[in-house]
């Protein structure tokens, strides 16, 4: 048997990777097909569009109040409401389209730190048409915080539908609400 050079030894790990580039490569996985592209929330109700409600029928019950100017502003990403002037208030916009069922929305709210002489409560809800489909509940005082409230849609929604949003809350706080986005998971 005839010995091995060095030279042929150390070419070895060379072909090796070369074999090994080309093999991945080759076995690369082809790009996603449009079906399989993640979906993307898309704009629905933007900031300017939610205005304040004259009056909410399932809200009657729990009086009203009007906000002096200054108190709401849309300000970066948000409607900031400052609850030292406007501790209730309630704002809503009308669907831009239909919205099928499969289809989610997607609305976020945050306040900073909750302070009030006396301890209360805070409330922030969501409604679709006259149904409430969301509420969270603050214990004031309390620390800041954020909530994405995401709203699955099990039945059609007709254009001209109202979205609703309303807060109640007591103490020298602020609130920010955000636009209202939609995800259509239907293929």
């Amino acid at each position: 048997m005839k010995p091995r050079s060095l030279h042929q030894n150390s070419l070895l790990p060379f072909f090796f990777g070369v074999l090994l580039s080309l093999c991945l490569i080759a076995c690369e996985p082809p790009p996603p097909q449009p079906s399989e592209v993640e979906p993307s929330w898309s704009p629905l109700i933007h900031l300017e569009d939610w205005q304040p409600a004259e009056s909410f029928a399932p809200l009657a019950n729990k009086g009203w109040m009007d906000c002096p100017p200054g108190s709401i502003q849309i300000e970066g990403i948000a409607l900031e409401v400052n609850s030292t002037y406007c501790s209730f208030a309630t704002f809503s916009s009308e669907l831009p389209r239909d919205l099928e069922p499969g289809t989610s929305l997607r609305w976020q709210h945050w306040h900073l730190n909750l302070w009030a002489e006396e301890e209360a409560m805070g409330y922030v809800e969501f409604y679709v048409g006259d149904e409430q489909v969301h509420e969270s509940q603050y214990i004031i005082p309390g620390p800041a915080d954020f909530e994405e409230v995401i709203i699955p849609i099990t039945a059609l929604v007709e254009a001209g539908t109202s979205l609703t949003f309303h807060f109640r809350n007591h103490g020298v706080n602020s609130w920010r609400f955000g636009a209202v986005e939609f995800l259509d998971e239907l293929p």
